[in-house]
C-alpha cells in the first residue's frame, strides 16, 4: 500500500475516533444534564407539596409553572426536610374531616379562578405559609397566591376566607392580626367579579378562570380600571 494511502486512512481514523469521543463525552454530559435536571424538578415539587402527594407526583410529571421553577432556583433551590415530606396519600372523598356543609364530594370539581386584593392600593399576599392549602376544598397552593383552586362543588369564597382566619363581609375585611378595613365616609370596600361590580362575593362558587378583585379605598375610576388590568393580565395555575 501506497505511503500516501496509509496516511490518509490513518487521519480519517483518527479523525473518526476523535469524533466518536466527541459524541461519548456529549452523551455523558447530557446524561448528566438530564440527571441533575430530574432531581432539581423533585426537589422543586418537594418543596410546593410536602404533604400533598398527589400534587407533588403531579408536579414530578411536569404539571408545573416553569416561571414558578425559575423563581425557586434563582432563590437558591431551597428544599424540604425529609422528615417534613409525606409519602402517604391524602384521600380525597367525602369523609375527610373539616369541610363545609351541603358541599359535594372532594373531586366532584376542579376549578381555577385569578383573584387580586388591594388594600390602600397595596396587594394582599396570599403566596405566605399562613394562607397556603388551609382546607382540601378549595385553597392556594404551590406557594402562589394569585390561583384559588376548587375541588369540590358548593364551595364559596366565603368558606375560602374562614379557612384562611381573614374576616370578610360586605363592609369590612380584617386580617388575621385584627386589623380592620371598612366602609366608612373616606373609604370603600368593594368586589368585581369579571369586571363587573357585586355587593358581596360570600356566597359565590368560583367558575373555571372567573377574575376575582377585592379593593378597599378611595379609588378612582381610573385606579379601579388599572387594578382590574392588573387581575386581567394575572396566569390563572391550572
Amino acid at each position: 500500500m501506497k505511503p500516501v494511502v496509509i496516511i490518509t486512512i490513518a487521519v480519517a481514523c483518527s479523525i473518526i475516533g476523535v469524533f466518536g469521543i466527541s459524541v461519548v463525552i456529549d452523551l455523558i454530559n447530557t446524561s448528566s444534564e438530564e440527571a441533575k435536571l430530574a432531581q432539581d424538578i423533585q426537589d422543586f415539587c418537594a418543596w410546593n407539596y410536602p404533604t400533598y402527594v398527589e400534587y407533588r407526583n403531579d408536579c414530578m410529571k411536569g404539571n408545573y409553572l416553569p416561571s414558578l421553577f425559575n423563581q425557586w432556583v434563582t432563590a437558591g433551590k431551597p428544599t424540604t426536610k425529609q422528615s417534613e415530606i409525606k409519602s402517604e396519600p391524602v384521600i380525597l372523598t367525602e369523609t375527610v374531616p373539616g369541610g363545609p356543609e351541603n358541599t359535594g364530594s372532594l373531586g366532584s370539581e376542579h376549578s381555577h379562578a385569578a383573584i387580586l386584593v388591594k388594600i390602600f392600593g397595596d396587594t394582599f399576599d396570599f403566596s405566605a405559609p399562613a394562607y397556603q392549602i388551609k382546607s382540601s376544598w378549595i385553597h392556594f397552593e404551590g406557594r402562589d397566591g394569585s390561583t384559588v383552586h376548587k375541588h369540590a362543588t358548593g364551595v364559596t369564597l366565603g368558606y375560602l376566607f374562614e379557612t384562611l382566619s381573614l374576616g370578610l363581609d360586605d363592609q369590612c375585611f380584617v386580617f388575621q392580626d385584627g386589623r380592620s378595613f371598612c366602609t366608612n365616609d373616606d373609604y370603600s370596600l368593594k368586589f368585581f367579579i369579571n369586571d363587573e361590580q357585586i355587593s358581596d362575593i360570600r356566597e359565590y362558587e368560583i367558575a373555571e378562570d372567573d377574575r376575582i378583585l377585592i379593593t378597599y379605598g378611595a379609588e378612582t375610576p381610573e385606579e379601579i380600571q388599572s387594578q382590574l388590568s392588573e387581575l386581567n393580565k394575572q396566569e390563572i395555575l391550572g
